[in-house]
């Protein structure tokens, strides 16, 4: 789909019908003018080449081949289905696309292109065995070379970081590979994917593992991943350390990359390997063992616009969170010291201690109240519910403080983000450049959603006031009408959808200013 994207550089005239052919084109070749769609449908396939993978893997497994043998039969004749249909309509519609007009027979030149044979391989196989008797383990093969669909979506990614990086040394590369900046391009998503897709992967099969009759099924292949994932986050943490110094904030050679070894996000990254290189050197329970692999759950925080927001604010909100925590501590040492004076005679074995009482002050003032431990006195009674009214107090103030913290955290970002979009659009004109910044800064903050209609109304805000002050300007300068001309020229770079919210905003100051309607009618007509 993406290896096309290229092909319609120069837009189709807007006199041109838009034909059947061509809006198939547009949804499954990526040009100038393709619909959202689009990109939905590149997730999916993608989606269902990894699945139709796996899926051949599972079959290798026999209890998994018996017990669910018809279900993946029956998957595995969709993903065919689904990708004959794929190959077939791009085929129909590729003489549309701008790179094979000056061929005569332009879907066979199409056809022996790199990509359609392999969506041709991917699919022959299931075919050929309706035909001729193909040996099971060499047709399981074949079915393997689905994966490499997966190299239409990638290369065009690996061609535009290649542009981006010209010059650029190995560690700069390797920086922006793994850390979104002006040279990542769209392969750092990918990575980025792929790594948090691996790291549920990971944590679903330690969570399996545990099952001991799928251990016993499995032990191999849990073994196997397991071994597969340590090697590539090991080697993700040992790139991230070695290009760290690329970052300004830690840019000092040996300095700078022990600051950011004590960061969270660094310390997490190596206690999600560190359990597995213990186990060469310390003989270790293989269930503590499970429990440390989980850490890796953790290693979404990196990834998890949400987390990072709510660790910021953790971090801003820390002095008055000590705070609020020292506080706790005193009252459940003043309660836990209480109700071992009013409830130990009564309770010698319960409340045997003050530090024995803690644990009871703890689960009441937190309200949890487990009640394995409850006084049995009127006066420890009394006490007991005022300390459970106190820790109702206690336990919101802390919340409190992060949700109002967590609210004006991304209050902030939002007017960060329309601050920035003000400045892109001073010239009239958001580019794709500016465009491409301001989803990096939304997706940072966690309010990506919010940037499409942020850009269009500062764009059409912008371009309204740009009309208006011209067409107001008393006297009239003589280029008023090239002016309006060269901004109308401009418009051609907006949406369809953004135009006729335009020429809503105009028609809206035009009925409201007689004189402003008069002086735009001097000029050419605005025509839609």
């Amino acid at each position: 789909m993406s290896e096309h994207h290229h092909m319609d550089a120069v837009p189709a005239s807007s006199d041109t019908p838009v034909t059947f052919r061509r809006k198939v084109y547009r949804l499954m070749f990526e040009a100038h003018d393709s619909p959202p769609l689009t990109a939905l449908i590149d997730k999916f396939i993608v989606t269902l080449i990894i699945l139709s993978v796996c899926a051949i893997g599972l079959e290798h497994i026999e209890a998994v081949n018996v017990r669910f043998k018809n279900e993946l039969e029956f998957f595995d004749k969709f993903s065919v289905y689904f990708f004959t249909l794929e190959y077939l309509v791009r085929l129909y519609c590729i003489p549309e696309s701008e790179a094979y007009q000056n061929f005569k027979l332009k879907r066979l030149r199409y056809a022996v292109t790199p990509m359609a044979l392999v969506d041709l391989f991917v699919i022959v196989p299931f075919y050929l065995s309706f035909l001729i008797e193909i040996d099971l383990r060499f047709l399981r093969l074949l079915r393997l070379l689905r994966v490499l669909k997966l190299v239409r979506f990638i290369v065009p990614k690996i061609q535009q970081f290649r542009e981006l990086n010209q010059g650029r040394t190995v560690k700069q590369k390797i920086y922006s590979l793994l850390n979104e900046d002006d040279y990542s391009g769209d392969l750092q998503g990918v990575i980025d994917t792929v790594l948090v897709v691996l790291i549920g992967l990971s944590v679903t099969a330690v969570v399996l593992e545990s099952v001991q009759p799928i251990h016993d099924l499995l032990v191999w292949e849990f073994h196997l991943f397991d071994m597969f994932s340590v090697f590539v986050f090991t080697v993700e943490y040992v790139l991230r350390m070695y290009s760290i110094t690329e970052n300004p904030e830690y840019k000092e050679r040996i300095a700078g990359r022990v600051r950011y070894g004590t960061t969270i996000l660094s310390l997490i990254d190596l206690m999600s390997i560190l359990p597995f290189y213990l186990t060469f050197f310390f003989n270790i329970d293989l269930r503590f063992l499970r429990v440390m692999r989980l850490l890796r759950i953790l290693k979404l925080t990196r990834y998890s616009s949400a987390m990072q927001t709510l660790i910021s604010v953790v971090r801003d909100e820390l002095p008055v969170l000590s705070a609020a925590l020292f506080v706790s501590l005193l009252i459940s040492l003043f309660a836990s010291s209480a109700i071992y004076i009013l409830e130990h005679e009564a309770q010698p074995d319960k409340f045997n201690s003050i530090p024995e009482a803690m644990y009871w002050s703890i689960i009441t003032l937190t309200s949890v109240g487990y009640g394995d431990y409850y006084p049995v006195t009127a006066l420890g009674q009394f006490f007991a519910s005022a300390a459970a009214i106190i820790g109702v107090v206690l336990v919101a103030l802390p919340t409190g403080m992060l949700a109002s913290g967590f609210s004006e955290k991304i209050r902030n970002q939002k007017n960060e983000l329309i601050k920035l979009a003000e400045e892109h659009a001073a010239d009239g004109v958001i580019t794709v450049a500016e465009r491409r910044i301001m989803e990096r800064r939304a997706k940072s903050m966690g309010i990506a959603g919010q940037v499409e209609q942020l850009i269009e109304d500062k764009a059409l805000e912008r371009y309204e006031a740009n009309l208006v002050e011209l067409a107001a300007a008393p006297p009239p300068p003589p280029p008023l009408k090239s002016e309006i001309k060269t901004m109308l020229v401009q418009l051609e770079s907006f949406t369809t959808e953004e135009k006729t919210q335009l020429l809503s905003h105009l028609a809206d100051s035009l009925s409201r200013d007689a004189a402003l309607a008069n002086k735009l009618a001097a000029g050419s007509p605005v025509k839609a």
